[in-house]
């Protein structure tokens, strides 16, 4: 699970300063690739981020709802 949760972070570490994610990214120089922002990996990421929260046993913060 930790290795997961690593792994999870440095994929969110390829998001721009907006949180947003391309395609592709290219690791050695940083660039990001493809088309972008890409609905996919957003996508992805919003799925792993349940199954993290799930195996966990964490329940997701509730909404601000004021």
């Amino acid at each position: 699970m930790d290795e997961a949760r690593q792994l999870f972070d440095a994929a969110m570490g390829c998001a721009n300063d907006l949180g947003l994610l391309s395609e592709e990214f290219d690791a050695n120089t940083g660039e990001m690739l493809g088309n972008f922002p890409q609905a996919f990996s957003h996508m992805a990421m919003i799925n792993t981020a349940v199954q993290l929260q799930q195996a966990t046993g964490r329940s997701p913060p509730s909404p601000d709802r004021t």
